[in-house]
């Protein structure tokens, strides 16, 4: 009996606590809504871009693929996202997401056969000014959200990986 008293007055503080530390829904209501219209404002054969957590969500209120989800969310599928979402420069966004286009919007197709020095210099020729831009069939659609500002600390750290290093 007294093990089941000491229990109770330990767990009961951390009963208090568990509601302040909880992250809370991981989709808002607008962001459902948000997506939901993706359904209808895109062609079927579209692409979405997300970042992984919210991928299965999107393709839930979508109905569209998506880059990344939780099945998918190792190498390519974060570092291809994370690069979008943290780069300043649009056009090697573009050059990226047409890039994984190119290859059947396969995140994992786009380093295949690539060592680490041949990833990194992929994405800096993504980057090159100079390099025409790269023509694709297919629709493609970025989804923003503020919410990713939570998550800034992980998609800048893919986002700015070296795969030389191995550091971000």
């Amino acid at each position: 009996s007294v093990a089941i008293v000491s229990t109770l007055v330990l767990v009961r503080p951390l009963m208090d606590i568990i509601p302040a530390v909880s992250q809370g829904p991981i989709l808002t209501q607008s962001q459902a809504q948000a997506l939901s219209r993706l359904k209808d404002s895109t062609p079927l054969d579209s692409v979405i871009w997300n970042w992984w957590d919210w991928g299965y969500a999107t393709h839930h209120f979508s109905m569209r693929r998506t880059i990344a989800d939780g099945a998918r969310h190792g190498g390519p599928s974060l570092f291809l996202p994370a690069a979008v979402y943290t780069t300043a420069d649009p056009r090697f966004a573009r050059q990226l997401i047409k890039y994984t286009a190119l290859k059947g919007n396969e995140p994992g197709e786009v380093f295949r056969g690539l060592d680490a020095k041949g990833a990194q210099d992929l994405m800096r020729r993504l980057g090159d000014k100079d390099l025409p831009l790269i023509e694709v069939g297919g629709t493609q659609y970025l989804v923003v959200s503020l919410e990713l500002l939570r998550l800034g600390v992980w998609i800048s750290q893919y986002g700015s990986w070296n795969f030389e290093t191995t550091k971000s």
